[in-house]
């Protein structure tokens, strides 16, 4: 009697796949090993992490090493690596760590390999490369520092900061930054700014960067446009990735810059008070292309309205009007002559109720207030001698006398009573010799009377015989001086 047994094939142990790729972060990759044939007995096999080769770029460490710069645990050729099938089991797990870590890479490999196999025999497929997928969340971000800008067309330029942030940042890394015109057009380049379009390079270390947008100011012939926009745009990044936002909207607005502005061309101005009048000037910058006016009006402080200026009211009749490309007019203040001396007196001027049919109206600029100071140098007391000089005969006679009648007049304000000495002076005549010489102080009154002395012959001191003259828009006094 014959038994027949029934022959298997021989056990055959093998990867599941040649390949594979994980992320970083998968923490323990699960390698699937399969077996053939007979399943009857145990097998066990060693599933070890390859030495590396000039095909593997990842680098694996032991457990109790420092893990920076490596990528997986070894799983070395010893007891430790080595997978068991138990009987009638068909499927079993190769575990292998993979080590997340911080710094920028690239896709990486290694090798696991299937060793020594007890209870069966190696099958096809006993090399499997696996494949360390670059972490996302390792590469730095590059972006701008923010996604709107504003700029006064006046300011010349604007600094625009751009970031590399990530937890890697020991690598060089470079964008290309360039401008954008919008369409339809807004900004133009070249016309309102200078196009931009550069590589941005990032050292070792560097987080951020600064790119400078130079904004053209129509200086020349001020116009306001109002808000014109374009685009700062970040694209082909290197060793690293862009972020957001890598578009920025930059804003260049002249509403301010542009907009027509009004102020006094000096702080202070200055007249006389027999001028009969003062001009300040009012200055216009900005969009010259429309019609403009402004309001110029007073406020006393020493000066007095009515008394010594003619009020310019905060009203409409107070507006100081401008044509289409006129810079600068005239505001002119009437000044009261009363022929009283005074000392200087100020009055103030404004500015107020800017007006302009352009977008967004006028302003006022900061000098919009002004001091005016009124000198009164034409009323001041003024005494003099009619003549400067005088011919006289001298007496034929021994013993004679003749007498020389000199006018003295009196100039300005007459409302007060002023002083003044009359003296003689020897030139080739001599006192005591050929005239006589005298020194006497003269007392002034009002407006009726004037220089006047006690009558003198010419032995003695001169008479002074007030009378009055009118002269000119004031009273003058006159007086003779005899002697």
């Amino acid at each position: 009697m014959f038994i027949k047994k029934t022959l298997y094939p021989m056990s055959r142990v093998s990867f599941a796949v040649a390949s594979l790729a994980v992320e970083e972060d998968v923490g323990e990759l699960k390698v699937d090993l399969e077996r053939s044939g007979d399943l009857s007995r145990e097998l066990t096999v060693s599933c070890v992490t390859a030495s590396p080769s000039s095909e593997d770029s990842a680098t694996g460490t032991v457990p109790t090493s420092v893990l920076s710069y490596s990528d997986y645990i070894t799983r070395a050729d010893e007891p430790t690596s080595l997978v068991t099938f138990g009987r009638g089991e068909n499927r079993a797990i190769c575990p292998v760590i993979i080590i997340d870590d911080s710094l920028q890479e690239s896709a990486e490999s290694f090798s696991l390999v299937l060793r020594s196999p007890v209870g069966g025999n190696l099958g096809d497929v006993i090399s499997l490369t696996v494949t360390i997928l670059p972490d996302s969340k390792d590469v730095p971000l590059i972006f701008f520092g923010e996604s709107t800008y504003h700029v006064d067309e006046s300011a010349g330029s604007l600094e625009v900061t751009i970031w590399r942030t990530g937890t890697d940042l020991s690598r060089v890394a470079s964008v290309q930054v360039a401008s954008k015109a919008l369409n339809p057009t807004q900004a133009q380049a070249g016309y309102d700014y200078v196009a931009v379009g550069r590589q941005v390079d990032f050292l070792p270390g560097a987080t951020t960067q600064t790119v400078r947008l130079a904004i053209l100011d129509d200086l020349g012939a001020p116009t306001l446009e109002g808000p014109e926009r374009l685009q700062l745009v970040l694209r082909v990044p290197v060793g690293a990735s862009l972020g957001n936002p890598s578009v920025a909207d930059v804003t260049i607005n002249d509403s301010l810059s542009d907009l027509p502005k009004f102020e006094f061309s000096a702080s202070l101005y200055s007249g006389y008070e027999s001028d009969g009048e003062v001009t300040a000037w009012v200055t216009r910058s900005g969009d010259l292309a429309h019609h403009a006016s402004v309001r110029c009006f007073t406020r006393q402080k020493t000066a007095e309205v009515g008394l010594d200026f003619d009020e310019r009211p905060d009203t409409n009749a107070s507006f100081v009007h401008f044509q289409p490309g006129e810079v600068e007019r005239p505001c002119k203040v009437i000044l009261v002559n009363d022929h009283v001396h005074e000392d200087d007196e100020t009055l103030l001027l404004r500015l107020g109720s800017p007006a302009s049919p352009s977008a967004g109206g006028a302003l006022l600029g900061a000098r919009n207030t002004s001091s005016v100071t009124i000198k009164d140098k034409a009323d001041r007391s003024t005494i003099y001698l009619e003549e400067t000089r005088v011919s006289v005969e001298e007496p034929p006679e021994a013993g004679e006398q003749r007498t020389v009648r000199l006018g003295v007049a009196r100039g300005g304000d007459t409302s007060s009573t002023v002083a003044v000495r009359i003296h003689t002076k020897d030139g080739s005549a001599v006192s005591g010799a050929d005239y006589f010489g005298f020194s006497k102080g003269g007392g002034a009154g009002g407006p009726r009377r004037r220089d006047q002395g006690a009558p003198r012959s010419l032995h003695g001191p001169p008479q002074v015989r007030p009378r009055p003259r009118v002269q000119g828009g004031g009273r003058h006094f006159k007086g003779d001086c005899v002697h």
